[in-house]
């Protein structure tokens, strides 16, 4: 009696051990900080069934501060993220303890962590440390003060201050995410820039070179019009200024740097929104576009499909840029394009957008395709252009297919098959599920045991 629960048991553990657990992911806001400042601790977690507790350690040479708990939905499903702040009281090196997590399928302990923290003031008088720059600033850049409603709007946020041997300033990166986040309101539709690395460049004025670091770069789409603020924006960051004359000690010991946690104002901005003029038709893109084709076929046969791409390179919002009509083509098959988006890698450059049309002729001969055509509205000229593609010669061999032309469904569901994933859904997990199936006949086998009895 007692062996076959005791196999019962064991084969639905293991069975709910190889089930798919959520994820935790637990990281600090820096590894080395200045003394009286805020050690934060990150733990957030994607995809959990049920409440989840988490437990903080004691810390030694800090106090513990409050604890937060945010949740949003994302990809995933449910996120929510936990930080635990802590007061840096003590120099010298700390060891963070595992944080853990109750709640989860499995038990969840995170890694041990090393915070070194620095004095932040220099005990000692010397005259070998570099005078703190006092024109460091955030600047915002828009690239118009008023644009119309789906007019491409750039945004970068720079870092701006003097070049200076021995000084540098850390950004964190926790804290550039909330300018990502302000960004991201329901009156724009924003289109990320694909650099994620931006390199700093030089700029000489009258008082000496500047450092321009940009942090963010970011296009916008307003949706709606009105007048919109960018004010209110803070970057806090780390300025770290090394010693000249340090010594060895000095150097081994952390003497040689003092951190100083800054904070940088960003100057507000504005820019209105107006509505497009009436005379445009409703659904035309807004900015500039061009065109052109990209098919290197001039011979294919009867009821084979091939593909047509169209390339669409501009400043508009190519997310919501739909695809352009082909022309009616009576002895072929045209189905619905798919498409793909290259955005721009940075601002001031144009992205691209690639329609991809599959196409399948009916009818053998020679035949000319194209052009095709996008109207689009250049509000910077403030007027109706169009952009064509050219046009390619195509020799079509083999049988008459008039069937290929009765349903462009068809094509669909075609290619809906091929695409499909023919694998069992319930068989996705089958170390889980094998385990668990095991489980259940033996749970069978111990009920008609016990029947019998």
């Amino acid at each position: 009696m007692k062996q076959p629960l005791a196999a019962v048991i064991c084969w639905w553990m293991l069975g709910t051990f190889f089930l798919p657990a959520q994820q935790v992911r637990t990281f600090l806001n820096g590894t080395i900080l200045p003394q009286e400042a805020e050690l934060v601790i990150y733990v957030q977690v994607i995809g959990p069934d049920k409440e989840v507790v988490p437990i903080f350690p004691e810390v030694t040479g800090a106090v513990k501060g409050t604890l937060q708990q945010q949740e949003r939905i994302g990809p995933g499903g449910l996120e929510l993220t936990f930080s635990q702040v802590y007061l840096l009281r003590d120099t010298g090196n700390l060891l963070i303890t595992p944080v853990a997590l109750q709640g989860l399928r499995r038990p969840y302990f995170s890694d041990s962590f090393h915070v070194r923290v620095l004095p932040g003031q220099m005990t000692e008088k010397s005259s070998s440390w570099e005078a703190l720059p006092e024109a460091y600033s955030i600047e915002l850049s828009l690239s118009c003060d008023t644009c119309i409603i789906g007019q491409r709007l750039e945004v970068e946020v720079t870092l701006v201050y003097p070049e200076q041997e021995g000084l540098r300033i850390d950004l964190d990166e926790f804290e550039i995410s909330r300018l990502r986040q302000h960004f991201t309101i329901q009156d724009f539709w924003e289109e990320r820039t694909a650099m994620r690395t931006y390199q700093a460049r030089k700029d000489t004025t009258e008082t000496g070179i500047n450092i321009i670091q940009p942090l963010y770069q970011t296009l916008l789409f307003p949706i709606q019009e009105g007048i919109f603020s960018f004010d209110s924006l803070i970057l806090e960051g780390t300025l770290i200024q090394g010693k000249a004359d340090a010594n060895a000690l000095q150097i081994l010991t952390g003497q040689n740097q003092r951190i100083q946690k800054i904070q940088l104002p960003l100057s507000g901005k504005q820019v209105s929104v107006i509505p497009p003029p009436q005379e445009i038709p409703d659904g035309t893109p807004i900015g500039v576009y061009e065109i052109k084709s990209l098919f290197n076929k001039q011979e294919v046969t009867t009821g084979e499909p091939f593909v047509f791409n169209l390339i669409c390179r501009g400043t508009g919002n190519l997310s919501l840029l739909p695809a352009p009509e082909m022309p009616a083509f009576e002895s072929f098959a045209v189905y619905d394009p798919v498409s793909s988006l290259r955005p721009s890698k940075t601002i001031g450059e144009a992205g691209e957008k690639i329609f991809s049309y599959e196409i399948v002729a009916a009818y053998p001969g020679n035949y000319q395709l194209g052009p095709l055509k996008l109207i689009y509205f250049d509000p910077e000229r403030n007027v109706l252009d169009s952009t064509y593609t050219g046009t390619f010669d195509l020799n079509v061999q083999g049988k008459d297919r008039p069937e290929v032309l009765q349903s462009p469904l068809a094509g669909f569901y075609r290619r809906a098959l091929e695409d499909a994933d023919t694998t069992p859904v319930f068989w996705a997990n089958w170390p889980g599920m094998g385990l668990l199936l095991l489980g259940g006949l033996s749970f069978l086998m111990l009920l008609l045991h016990i029947w019998k009895k």
